[in-house]
């Protein structure tokens, strides 16, 4: 195992020290996406074998956004605390949620999940309790994303949700170094009108915001993407709702995967950097340029989130 561990981390390094060179980047970031989408091919014929389907886009395209004021994005950081309460926000709104958002109880529209493995089965456990306890499942159509990642087991997948999620074409485009070419050929891939994938990166930040492009949403406000310091949970008037929240358990062990020790303590209770928060504050501005050049804008919901320092504060009309 250790063998195949550095054999990993070498070509992994290797990829990196190409991607200094944008040819090179530009077709280790198109191979990247292509495997990906013939093990999403597979898992696909898998799934149908199995009477389920995976979903699209085009799949939600009966969605009217005339219907509605705005879209609002609704991650996990503190500021989401306070927009969550204000009815000028989701009054109208078509809201998207992620994570452990629900416990806002909001009226969601959309929802995003992507945590399925005997080795988080606690995680699991909590998070159904939790879409049961506060979604409307008769209007939020919730997606179960990223089943391709090492996290995740496609069995245990199918065995704990098949009843209760509609599973997600998605591919991830990658981004190897921290480079601004690099990142600009990442968001022209990512900005690709496709209705047959999700087209995602980085987080779920960045699908949320993409997908609601291609719903045809002008206005997208992002909530509760301070970047660090604690989850809006875990502040005291959500106390309450400890069945609820993540395990407080420490996570930060091994044989953890590294994207669910975002809710390690070291996250939850410090000023941390969020492991997004590097490729969010390159993402971020490139994609309010390039979506501004279509009419769609992107915002802040709140002052006093980092993310102003990013984007212009949302004010409704």
């Amino acid at each position: 195992m250790s063998l195949w561990i550095n054999v990993v981390s070498k070509k992994y390094l290797i990829k990196q020290k190409l991607c200094h060179f944008p040819l090179f980047n530009k077709y280790i970031t198109n191979r990247t996406i292509n495997i990906n989408i013939r093990n999403i091919k597979r898992v696909e014929e898998t799934l149908n074998k199995k009477g389920l389907k995976m979903n699209g886009p085009l799949d939600y395209k009966y969605i009217n956004t005339s219907e509605y004021t705005h879209c609002n994005i609704w991650g996990s950081g503190y500021s989401a605390a306070k927009t969550s309460e204000n009815k000028k926000f989701t009054t109208g709104s078509f809201d998207i949620g992620f994570s452990f958002s629900y416990l806002m109880e909001l009226d969601f529209d959309l929802y995003f999940l992507e945590n399925a493995s005997e080795k988080i089965s606690e995680l699991v456990s909590i998070q159904k309790k939790g879409l049961r306890e506060f979604l409307d499942l008769k209007k939020c159509k919730i997606i179960f994303k990223n089943i391709l990642e090492e996290k995740n087991d496609l069995n245990y997948a199918i065995d704990e949700y098949s009843n209760l999620v509609s599973f997600a074409r998605d591919i991830m485009v990658p981004h190897y170094i921290n480079s601004n070419s690099v990142y600009k050929n990442a968001m022209q891939i990512l900005l690709q009108k496709d209705p047959f994938y999700f087209r995602q990166s980085c987080s779920s930040v960045i699908t949320g915001i993409i997908f609601a492009r291609f719903l045809g949403f002008k206005d997208i406000v992002l909530h509760g993407v301070d970047f660090g310091g604690k989850y809006f949970f875990d502040l005291s008037n959500y106390d309450k709702f400890s069945e609820f929240k993540p395990p407080q358990n420490d996570l930060n062990v091994k044989g953890v995967n590294k994207d669910i020790r975002i809710y390690d303590k070291k996250y939850r209770y410090g000023n941390a950097k969020h492991p997004t928060c590097d490729c969010l504050k390159r993402f971020l501005p490139l994609l309010k340029e390039n979506l501004k050049k279509e009419n769609i804008y992107l915002y802040s919901a709140s002052e006093n989130s980092p993310l102003s320092k990013i984007l212009p504060i949302f004010e409704m009309i």
